[in-house]
């Protein structure tokens, strides 16, 4: 969903899109990472403060987000009561995941958006990505974002985010993305090749490009929720 990444040192120039430092492939049986954390943390909310008028000399060097991946259901069949996704042990990336801030220090990217990337040590992270003008101007967003969560690459192009600040110095808000789709590719590794022994368990919707909606795939592990929270200093 997202258009690029950052160099994997912070204040570097601008990346080249789906740029990354890791070559670690997508595993067929991931295993949990330092990422999560308890719930609750998903649940807090962002620090308030107040909106800018002017897009202008926006620099952020530090921040952290907190999302929480809740994988759907599939839909019953008529007559029929739908059983729960069974794959949600610690290696499934469902529950609530923490990443630093990565990256450039400035978070434009043309022609008019913004791109807040969070990243761990490894292939897992989340990059969030909204109109300038919008961010600096109003509360409620509607941004593009993705999560990447023990190796899973769930995208949602239309989710509401809620600013509860932003300003030269700092960034805050809570999103919400009721219909991410597990999408091939991962945006933190070096390249999205999907070799044909190195594919996820569950089947998968093609990559699309930035503001193109992926296919959605029938069963419950292709669908998730995101919610949580950022926050970005300078």
């Amino acid at each position: 969903m997202a258009t690029g990444c950052a160099s994997a040192t912070t204040g570097t120039s601008r990346p080249p899109a789906r740029a990354n430092t890791s070559s670690a492939p997508t595993s067929t049986a991931p295993t949990p990472t330092g990422d999560r954390v308890a719930d609750e943390r998903c649940t807090d909310k962002p620090p308030t403060g107040q909106l800018t008028q002017s897009p202008g000399g926006i620099l952020f060097r530090t921040g952290r987000v907190f999302v929480d991946v809740a994988r759907l259901a599939p839909a019953a069949a008529p007559g029929n009561v739908a059983d729960p996704d069974p794959d949600t042990d610690d290696t499934s990336g469902d529950g609530c995941h923490a990443f630093p801030k990565w990256g450039n220090d400035d978070p434009l990217v043309p022609p008019d958006s913004a791109l807040f990337v969070f990243k761990s040590a490894g292939t897992n992270g989340v990059q969030i990505e909204a109109p300038i003008a919008e961010l600096v101007s109003r509360r409620d967003v509607t941004a593009q974002i993705g999560v990447v969560a023990e190796g899973r690459y769930f995208q949602a192009i239309s989710c509401a985010l809620t600013m509860s600040s932003f300003t030269e110095d700092t960034a805050a808000g809570s999103f919400t993305c009721p219909n991410a789709v597990l999408v091939q590719g991962n945006p933190f590794r070096p390249d999205d090749a999907i070799d044909p022994t190195d594919q996820l368990p569950e089947p998968q919707a093609p990559l699309p490009p930035i503001g193109i909606p992926g296919t959605v795939a029938p069963d419950a592990a292709s669908t998730a929720v995101l919610s949580g929270w950022f926050e970005l200093r300078r």
